[in-house]
């Protein structure tokens, strides 16, 4: 507005220049507010508060003490407006408190409006939490020690981490009870823990519910352990469903707690029989529990089954390598692995080149290479990487780390270098990439005359 801009520019007007300007438009502004139509009330409502900023950027100092007023006036008057109006002058004066008075005051605002708030807000995710929970973890991170507005800011986020939990609504990482959004409450993991546990018990017999609750410990909290309890339990009760399980699995594999895995994937691959992911986390636990001998012939049968089913393809050729790369079977995942780059390079643009994929393929059959000791094949494969890898620095820099280790994981590395030597006299094409790799390895042994 004109007078806002004056008092930024430290200009007059026929009200006169700062703070004179300043307490004539403020007059004039709140007799406006008290009669503007019900339209036009947002708009009011933002030309006040940012004048409000703009007299505080101008070094008038009433100007805080004059908006934390209003803040604390206007919230009965606006109590009785549809969701969307409500929060968007709610955001407005809290974002300006926020500039003009510091986090502390802001949250306090954003508290007091929550709790005016009627509960049917909530019917439609119009509510003061869905609007500013982020805002609610940012300041109450910076605001430091909150005084007796700490009880009132915990009630708060204690009772919407109950009603998500109990809708199963995710709010990803906006919150104050979540981790990954960096502002979780670090000194009320507790409490939400506690509430999880809470909701979970009280729907037991509810194993999608189960898992959410899991899933937010997992996710929200960063309590494996927590987690592993819950689903133990549920699984125990029989009342998972095969995401529930699905679940229940990775962790108990990430804990490398294989030989309890095996029984829940086994009734999952009873289930379903064609299913390529739960017989591939079924391998690795085999392998890692019975033995290879044993993960080795589920391998064969479970290619016999896609192969008759038809569902032997590029992408059951890779992840079945995966999973053999991981149990250690890497002469099984080497055989698929030069089965599934030639399918790749038939159904992909430009044979595969530049897409990642290809490259992928490349470096996990040279890691296999690696393990079972054949460095030709081995920096072969890892060349392929190179070659054919993405536009992405991070797949060209694993693609050179693939060479680079298949060199190092070499017990015969002279020998290779012989073979090389006799393979570009005879070619006539020399490789200085390898030559490059070859010699940062001799160089880490400490040969440097090689």
């Amino acid at each position: 507005s004109l007078y806002e801009r004056a008092l930024r520019a430290g200009g007059a007007t026929s009200l006169g220049s700062g703070s004179d300007l300043y307490a004539a438009v403020r007059k004039e502004m709140v007799e406006w507010l008290s009669s503007t139509t019900y339209g036009n009330f947002q708009s009011a409502v933002g030309t006040f508060v940012y004048m409000h900023q703009a007299a505080h950027d101008s070094g008038i100092g009433r100007a805080t003490a004059d908006l934390r007023a209003f803040a604390k006036a206007i919230l009965p008057r606006i109590k009785g407006r549809q969701p969307y109006d409500y929060n968007n002058v709610v955001s407005t004066i809290a974002n300006t408190l926020y500039s003009l008075a510091g986090p502390k005051e802001a949250l306090a605002f954003l508290v007091s409006a929550m709790e005016l708030e009627p509960e049917w807000f909530s019917d439609s995710n119009q509510d003061g939490f869905t609007w500013h929970s982020y805002s609610l973890g940012q300041w109450r991170s910076e605001a430091g020690n909150l005084g007796t507005l700490e009880k009132r800011l915990e009630k708060l986020v204690l009772k919407h981490l109950r009603k998500d939990l109990e809708r199963m609504y995710d709010r990803g990482c906006s919150t104050p009870y979540h981790e990954c959004g960096g502002y979780l409450w670090s000194a009320k993991t507790k409490k939400f823990l506690k509430v999880a546990l809470d909701v979970a018990n009280a729907h037991k017999d509810s194993g999608q519910h189960v898992e959410f609750v899991a899933n937010y410990l997992i996710s929200g909290l960063r309590n494996e352990a927590a987690a592993l309890k819950l689903l133990r339990q549920a699984w125990k009760a029989g009342i998972l469903l095969d995401s529930g399980l699905s679940q229940y699995v990775s962790i108990l594999q990430r804990l490398g707690r294989h030989k309890e895995a095996i029984p829940v994937l086994e009734r999952l691959v009873k289930k379903h029989p064609t299913n390529s992911w739960y017989r591939e986390r079924l391998v690795v636990s085999l392998a890692k529990s019975r033995g290879k001998k044993k993960a080795r012939a589920f391998v064969k049968k479970t290619e016999k089954i896609l192969r008759k089913e038809r569902l032997w393809n590029e992408y059951t050729m890779a992840s079945l390598a995966g999973a053999c790369v991981e149990a250690g079977l890497n002469k099984e995942a080497a055989a698929y692995l030069e089965e599934a780059i030639p399918a790749h390079q038939r159904a992909a643009y430009d044979r595969g080149i530049g897409d990642g994929v290809l490259a992928d393929y490349y470096a996990r059959l040279s890691m296999a290479y690696t393990a079972l000791g054949n460095t030709v094949k081995a920096v072969d494969a890892a060349s392929g990487a190179i070659v054919s890898w993405g536009a992405d620095y991070h797949q060209r820099q694993y693609a050179t780390e693939t060479l680079r280790n298949a060199l190092k994981g070499s017990k015969k590395l002279d020998a290779y270098v012989e073979h090389l030597d006799k393979q570009v006299e005879k070619e006539g094409l020399e490789n200085p990439i390898v030559r490059k790799a070859l010699g940062k390895v001799y160089f880490e042994k400490g040969k440097c005359k090689k």
